[in-house]
């Protein structure tokens, strides 16, 4: 494996930078994902590269804080900032895996366990409290292709964050391998700045989607189960509980999804969106999984990521590269979400959910976790892991990743994926597909629940597992 640290055109600035509120709560995590892209032959290998990183330091003109480290900014309230020297850059890994065969990989829909976090994305995989890096870079060349793999830092780049990245990453890489000038945009449209939009006054107890941690960080289990799984620390306590994660990708088809009931019952009631009515699917199937009702468990919530960037006012640009979002829950009876009953009660719920969030509220919980004690120990009132709750991340509208052309030696994304991380239960990403009319779902579940998702003949009918 070779390694160069990229550096852009233009000296960085030396200095910090704050980060909002929405970034502050964010867990203290690294977002990956990886590109997949088709390469006709080998001899293009030593241009790509090349291209990559000069296009990532267009990029990095451009967006000087993908250079930047974090670091503490208040100790005591958990806070963090970013910080850029005049040295920094960001460091790029190439690698060759030629047992790695694109067309088989295709084949099977690039699954999830074939795509190892070890292998596929460079050091440092865990969060350091005391300094880690915004983004680090990997390309793995495989035989007939090339997995990109992405580490963004979640308490600075959000999901719409990582669009705005990959778009003017690959048009930076597009535009130098053609041979033509790099334009750049301004670095304005990158700021972090939504400190203007100001705050209302408002506690923290008025959010019913949210509760503060009494005992440790947010993300902390799963933070652990990641250090077990890279360590192979076999003797841990919760190592039984590792091995009982599992995580799968699954397409659904959205014709078929519209036929399940997305409209309304009576014209006085709205359509609701076809995001509403994928998370009801979920709730649903994952509850009947779970034998919730049988277990004892009286009641089930799910929490919907919500996208605020176009609820305020003014709304956020489209380049807009931090956290803008805030978490919506429902709660119902366990036994109501696993009957029969339409879907589209199930969906109207989540979509009361999401309506809640409108600009005041966002600004008021602004305000909330500007007066919090302590910023990390706050989180999702959420029991997904080995408890009877479900959260979704919906990211499959951002961006049009599948659209954004690389070059001629790259093309086009193939296909977006997670690398096999297996931490989490009850958790769902919602990904764009490559696929017209077809939605992918990243599923992060216990072993037995996933089992008996396997064998539920209504979700089969209406989900493909990519095996």
């Amino acid at each position: 494996m070779s390694s160069e640290l990229v550096t852009p055109s233009v000296p960085l600035v030396p200095g910090f930078t704050k980060l909002t509120p929405l970034d502050q709560v964010e867990p203290r995590w690294l977002s990956q994902l990886i590109f997949v892209f088709e390469v006709e032959s080998p001899d293009y290998q030593d241009v790509i590269e090349q291209d990559l990183k000069d296009g990532l330091a267009a990029t990095i003109d451009e967006m000087p804080f993908l250079a930047a480290q974090v670091v503490p900014s208040d100790e005591a309230r958990g806070s963090v900032q970013m910080e850029i020297s005049e040295d920094s850059g960001v460091w790029f890994y190439t690698q060759n895996i030629p047992e790695l065969n694109y067309s088989t990989l295709s084949h099977r829909g690039f699954p999830p366990s074939c795509l190892s976090v070890v292998d596929l994305i460079p050091e440092p995989r865990m969060y350091d409290w005391n300094c880690s890096p915004v983004l680090v870079m990997q390309a793995t060349f495989i035989s007939g292709g090339l997995l990109l793999g992405v580490s963004l830092h979640h308490s600075v780049v959000g999901g719409r964050g990582v669009s705005v990245f990959a778009n003017a990453l690959s048009k930076n890489v597009g535009a130098i391998s053609e041979g033509k000038p790099v334009s750049q945009i301004s670095k304005q449209n990158s700021s972090f700045d939504i400190h203007g939009f100001g705050s209302v006054e408002m506690n923290i107890s008025e959010f019913p989607s949210c509760r503060k941690i009494e005992h440790g960080w947010r993300v902390d289990f799963q933070r652990e189960l990641l250090r077990i799984d890279l360590t192979g620390d076999s003797e841990h306590p919760k190592f039984n509980i590792l091995q009982k994660m599992t995580i799968s990708c699954w397409s659904i088809s959205l014709p078929v999804l519209r036929s399940l009931g997305q409209s309304a019952p009576t014209p006085d009631e709205p359509v609701l969106t076809t995001s509403a009515m994928i998370s009801a699917l979920i709730w649903r199937h994952f509850t009947r999984a779970r034998n919730l009702s049988s277990r004892g468990f009286k009641s089930t919530r799910i929490v919907n990521i919500v996208d605020i960037s176009k609820r305020l006012q003014p709304p956020l640009s489209d380049s807009y590269p931090g956290n803008s979002v805030v978490w919506a829950s429902s709660t119902k009876d366990v036994l109501k979400v696993e009957s029969g009953a339409p879907l589209y009660e199930l969906a109207k719920t989540i979509t009361d959910s999401i309506q809640w969030w409108n600009s005041e509220r966002i600004r008021g919980f602004f305000g909330a976790v500007d007066t919090l004690p302590h910023v990390a120990k706050l989180e999702p009132a959420v029991d997904t892991n080995l408890g009877p709750d479900v959260s979704i991340t919906d990211n499959s509208s951002y961006g049009g990743m599948y659209d954004m052309e690389w070059g001629p030696d790259l093309g086009k994304a193939t296909c977006l994926r997670f690398p096999n991380i297996r931490i989490q239960d009850g958790q769902v990403s919602i990904l764009p597909s490559i696929e017209t009319e077809q939605i992918d779902l990243m599923i992060s579940l216990e072993e037995t629940t996933l089992a008996r998702l396997r064998q539920d003949e209504e979700w089969r009918a209406i989900a493909k597992e990519q095996i």
